[in-house]
């Protein structure tokens, strides 16, 4: 492996513009600039959230954390996992090919295997009623529908089977009592119990969709222009908890990738549609969750791809796996 690393810089990149595509709304003008650059580095960071106390970032087979403030970032500990998910005291990741769910204490420490035997888990999500995950699908000749959704206690203890003959499971998002996912290969968003059942379809039409983000109003997806469509856009749909009623708080060309929800706003990256670090024409955004026009948090960001926000602040990613150069983990106040 390469080794990671990292340049902390202090202070805030100032700057002020746009790409020339966005407009102002919202709760009024937000001075757009460039963020602070918490860390560069040469190995792609694929997964990034953030507990309010540290912005926790994987990258080079690292879990890794930085206060708000920046500094030198902290090594937590190796992972071996596919997505990541936070509580109160670790780390958790599902292993997919592996069938494995994983933690790692966010103080640092070892990471410790606590369920093993699932297919190819590959979404995640935690909170006090124990850890949930999606096991994806096989394929032979075509899409098998042999994915599920399951349950464990935080320890791994009482492996319990929610849903199953599903279809490519991508994402998982959780409120007190319902499991939201969506498949990657039918459009579609699902609730579920979590005490298990059938799941229910509350939104259909979603291209290639992101997994859901929810806030207490609503739950928030990225879909994709469709590939026969050349005129098409990017889209984030609100969909109401009950379904039936989707509505697009905004399209866009060129990238809509990463959401983020937060005290009545939806955020989300923007490629810009050119990859460059001469010359970078991506954004962070943010729209209201009723819809708008969306304003810029940042601007001439290089390929941004993932996203976390909450009170501490607005953090990204820029360099993405289409790019691999670039490569910098950024933070800007919420707005």
């Amino acid at each position: 492996m390469r080794l990671l690393r990292f340049l902390a810089i202090a202070g805030l990149v100032t700057g002020c513009g746009s790409d020339g595509g966005s407009g102002r709304g919202g709760s009024g003008p937000v001075a757009a600039g460039h963020g602070t650059v918490l860390a560069e580095n040469e190995e792609l960071v694929v997964e990034l959230a953030s507990d309010g106390e540290h912005v926790f970032w994987v990258s080079d087979l690292t879990l890794r954390k930085l206060p708000p403030a920046g500094g030198p970032p902290i090594d937590v500990g190796p992972v071996d996992g596919e997505t990541m998910a936070l509580d109160a005291t670790h780390a958790y990741f599902a292993g997919g090919i592996r069938g494995t769910i994983l933690k790692l204490p966010k103080q640092g420490g070892s990471l410790e295997t606590i369920v093993t035997g699932e297919k190819e888990p590959t979404s995640i999500a935690v909170d006090s009623s124990g850890v949930y995950w999606g096991n994806w699908s096989s394929y032979d000749m075509g899409p098998v529908a042999d994915g599920s959704i399951a349950r464990s206690g935080v320890d791994g203890s009482t492996v319990t089977l929610l849903a199953e003959s599903l279809l490519y499971v991508r994402g998982i998002a959780l409120d007190a009592e319902n499991v939201y996912f969506v498949s990657a290969s039918d459009e579609q968003l699902y609730r579920l119990p979590k005490s298990g059942g059938t799941p229910v379809v509350i939104a259909t039409g979603l291209y290639d969709p992101s997994g859901p983000v929810l806030d207490a109003d609503g739950i928030y997806v990225r879909t994709r222009a469709r590939a026969d469509d050349p005129e098409g856009e990017d889209a984030i749909v609100r969909v109401s908890r009950e379904g039936g009623d989707q509505q697009v708080l905004v399209s866009e060309r060129y990238g809509i990738d990463a959401l983020g929800v937060h005290a009545g706003y939806v955020y989300y990256t923007r490629s810009g549609g050119f990859v460059s670090c001469d010359r970078p024409s991506g954004v962070v955004r943010r729209v209201s969750t009723s819809g708008g026009t969306p304003t810029d948090v940042a601007v001439e960001q290089s390929d941004p791809a993932l996203i976390a926000v909450d009170e501490s602040g607005v953090y990204w990613t820029n360099g993405s796996a289409s790019s691999h150069q670039c490569k910098t983990l950024v933070r800007a106040a919420v707005p």
